[in-house]
Order: C-alpha cells, then structure tokens, then sequence
C-alpha cells in the first residue's frame, strides 16, 4: 500500500498520480525503474502571504507560508542545506577548465577515487558551503544527460552581489549569453549556456545592496 505524504499546497495532479481507464487517479504510478510514485495530499493547514521582493510574488502575487502540524519532525532546531548538486560532464579536466578559467569558480576538491573516477567539486566564490559535483559520465545513459539535465530549461541560478561586473566579466572570458540582460521584478537576470549547453540563469535579486540578501 503507498504511503501519502502531505505537501504544502500541493493538490493532486495528472502528472503525480497513474489515471485508471476512467480517468480517475490510481495509487500508484510506474517509475521508469518499476517502482511507483508515492501519493502526494496537500497539508490543509497553509496559508499565503504577500511577499513583493521575491521571484514568487512576480507570478502570482503571492508565496505560501507554511504552518506545520504538530509532532512535524522538523522544527525550528533542523538545519540542512543543499551541499552539492551532480554536474554530469563528458570530462573532467575541460569541466574543470571552463568553471575556475571562464567562470571564476574555485576548485575545492580533485581527489582521485577507484578505476579513474575522481571527486571534483567546483564551487562560486563566497558559496558558503554549495558547489558542484562534476561527475564523469559512465555509460551511453549519462552521456546522453550531458548537457540536458534540466530537458532545455534553466538548470542552475547563480546569484551575484554585482551583476554588470560579472556579465561583463565572463563576456570577456568567452562564455555565451543567450539573451540580452533584461530587468524583472525579482532581479537583473541573463541566461548563459556553459560548455555542454546547460541553461545557467546569471541573477543579481532585486534589492540585494551589495549581496546582503544572498
């Protein structure tokens, strides 16, 4: 039997759940790998409030604010964070090459692991503690996803104290915009691609004086 899991706000869709014969959402849906999905219910104790400087409130005005059951194992005392997110990439010198030379990303760790692999991790200056795992691809399967992690969409937001220095920074180095810098609510915003063609969005947010919101 699946197991639900409220998430705030988040109501049941087509995309979530199997559809049986007659339209109606089944329990379960096939994962690639065979399992199944598990079920998704919204929390019923949610609310909205206004938040006009963030990305959110540019769409639809509004950004849910969460008020957790009690007994909810998280609470006020949990600290996590995203560490690393996985890059794959074709190679791991040239990887290497493109983020500390064409970015500026420093390089925190080369470690060499079994049978070639090594733990490369690149990180933006003054990341506090995220960066990226630049992972070699293995097989036919991984080097397909090279370049096309995101299927098209914008993959990673590098957020900057200084946007007109680092967008002209790195056309100087060679990296490729694909748009002109254009003004949204949320921030001063344009999108690059890196060597594999992976859609990074270059972002000072909107009221940042000097990175103090970042």
């Amino acid at each position: 039997m699946d197991r639900q899991i409220a998430v705030p706000g988040r109501p049941h869709v087509a995309d979530d759940v199997g559809m049986d014969a007659k339209g109606s959402a089944s329990s379960e849906t096939p994962r690639p790998g065979g399992e199944a999905h598990e079920r998704i219910r919204p929390l019923a104790d949610s609310s909205y409030e206004t938040a006009p400087s963030s990305r959110h409130a540019a769409l639809d005005g509004r950004v849910r604010s969460i008020n957790l059951p009690p007994g909810w194992p998280w609470s006020s005392t949990v600290r996590q964070r995203i560490g690393l997110v996985t890059l794959v990439v074709d190679d791991y010198d040239e990887a290497i090459a493109y983020f500390t030379q064409r970015l500026g990303f420093a390089l925190v760790q080369d470690t060499p692991v079994d049978a070639g692999k090594r733990w490369v991790v690149v990180a933006p200056r003054g990341a506090g503690g995220s960066g990226l795992l630049l992972a070699k691809a293995a097989d036919e399967r991984q080097r397909q996803a090279v370049g096309a992690q995101a299927g098209g969409r914008v993959f990673l937001f590098l957020y900057t104290d200084d946007f007109e220095r680092d967008h002209a920074a790195f056309e100087e180095r060679g990296v490729v915009f694909v748009e002109a810098p254009r003004l949204e609510p949320y921030g001063t915003v344009a999108v690059f691609t890196d060597l594999y063609g992976n859609r990074w969005d270059l972002i000072e947010p909107a009221g940042s004086d000097g990175g103090g919101s970042f």
